[in-house]
């Protein structure tokens, strides 16, 4: 009877995650120039069958995430035909099917009411949700590194089967974001140095086929790719880490990765301001902890999960990005979950009342910013593009062309990348086979606007689109403007 009340409780949450996640995103996906370079990616592998070793590229030139991604997000192209809200909207359930997965790892680490807590702060959790949106391989580091973590406490509880599962998603959560492959290393080498004694009780054969699986996993397609390309990502690598001036000084960095860490933290746990509030709670959890001589298993592995990221971005002294921390985001509802059980096992009303009060303060930031499409971390500098906005644009090139051959032209955050525009307009055309095409005298310039470069803009509808034919037609849809020209 118990085991079918948590299923049901259970089940009820992820239905609420999946509302809370799935909300407005057929009228607010965003489909940006990266979205629209990745769909035509997944396009290119299940309509034509261009396998490929790596995945999209990082903000570093010559390195690129691994290619799960792009294979994971063919399954609901496949199925629906390359339907984006379809491939999101798949994403987005594989992201709320991870509340029971919160649940299991919190129960089997420490007891069920942490368990429970913990899946109920991840699914109204407004970090998760809004990164949940995000048509981005980044997103993936929060199941995938969490499967990792669980299966890595298994095998040190005992269950030597577990290590191979250790392997493979130490590999998966790699290849989903290129950083998490330090952030891995690290974890594993501390593990090694704290339960070297289990590691030495393990078959070599056991030891020898894990980490076989792990270097499949994680390098195999880079290997092949490196060595096709001339050892491109290799000889990036070696560049990035060798180049003196993309180090930051020590003091700017730890400043510049707490200051991310703390706003990763408050979207998470606490979204209300950019509070140290979630910080003193993971300080409180620390010390709780440390009435023990030695920390067991789950304590320890949580403080991994949650601080080893922030430590090792200091370590690197590079650009720190916010998302960059998306692997520690269920770490971190974990180590407030017990922190809050603990309050409940002294102070059961108190304990309760703040975990009503977080439902509450993360509901009232969902309300105030979803729907509306607000403070969405991916889409901060174009918070206005929105995907229903796009499909209007596309419906009214479509009405006025008349089955007239027509090209298109855009103008995008960042410049000059039309693969979104190419992208939606082959999934909206190819029922017609009515595409854009160069040699046509109709060309429509697709405008966004541009608040921040008002006069770049200006300047290039001025002195370029002018001269790309005679004005024939204008018409706005939300943040989006269309000149239909005919080219001289």
């Amino acid at each position: 009877m118990k085991a079918k009340k948590t299923i049901i409780a259970l089940g009820l949450l992820f239905v609420l995650a999946f509302f809370l996640r799935f909300y407005s995103l057929p009228s607010n996906l965003f489909i940006g120039p990266e979205q629209g370079r990745d769909l035509l990616v997944i396009r290119d592998l299940v309509m034509s069958h261009k396998l490929i070793l790596i995945g999209p590229k990082t903000d570093v030139d010559g390195i690129f995430h691994g290619p799960l991604f792009y294979y994971l997000s063919s399954i609901p192209f496949f199925l629906s035909l390359g339907n984006p809200i379809f491939i999101s909207g798949f994403l987005i359930l594989i992201q709320s099917v991870t509340v029971f997965l919160v649940y299991i790892i919190g129960r089997d680490f420490f007891n069920k009411r942490t368990g429970y807590i913990a899946a109920i702060l991840f699914t109204v959790s407004f970090g998760s949700i809004v990164y949940s949106r995000w048509l981005s391989n980044p997103p993936l580091s929060v199941p995938m590194g969490a499967l990792f973590f669980y299966f890595l406490y298994k095998y040190i509880k005992g269950d030597r089967k577990y290590l191979l599962l250790v392997s493979i998603f130490f590999g998966i959560t790699f290849q989903v974001e290129f950083i998490n492959l330090p952030f891995l290393s690290i974890v594993m080498a501390i593990v090694l140095l704290k339960y070297w004694r289990i590691f030495l009780k393990e078959r070599i054969s056991v030891l020898i086929l894990s980490l076989t699986l792990l270097l499949f996993t994680a390098f195999g397609t880079y290997l092949f790719f490196d060595i096709r390309h001339e050892f491109l990502i290799t000889n990036s690598l070696m560049k990035l880490l060798n180049n003196p001036t993309q180090y930051f000084s020590f003091v700017s960095t730890v400043s510049h990765a707490i200051k991310m860490f703390i706003q990763f933290m408050s979207d998470f746990i606490l979204p209300i301001s950019f509070s140290v509030i979630p910080l003193v709670l993971l300080i409180v959890f620390v010390l709780w902890r440390e009435k023990h001589k030695v920390l067991d298993a789950s304590s320890f592995l949580i403080l991994l999960w949650i601080f080893i990221p922030l430590l090792t971005l200091i370590l690197l002294r590079h650009d720190v990005i916010q998302h960059f921390f998306l692997l520690s985001g269920i770490g971190l509802i974990l180590g407030i979950a017990i922190c809050l059980e603990k309050i409940m096992r002294a102070y059961f009303k108190l304990g309760l009342l703040i975990v009503f009060s977080l439902v509450g303060i993360h509901m009232y930031v969902w309300f105030s910013n979803i729907p509306n499409n607000k403070n969405i971390y991916f889409q901060t500098t174009q918070a206005e593009l929105k995907y229903s906005d796009q499909e209007r644009v596309i419906a009214w090139v479509y009405q006025e062309g008349k089955d007239e051959s027509f090209d298109i032209q855009s103008y995008t955050i960042p410049y000059w990348s039309q693969q979104a525009w190419e992208y939606l307009f082959w999934y909206s055309g190819k029922e017609k086979n009515y595409f854009p095409t160069k040699e046509a005298k109709i060309l429509y310039v697709i405008i966004q606007e541009d608040p921040s470069s008002q006069a770049f803009q200006d300047s290039w509808l001025n002195n370029t689109v002018s001269a790309w034919g005679e004005r024939e037609k204008v018409a706005t849809f939300g943040a989006l403007r269309v000149e239909k020209l005919r080219t001289k």
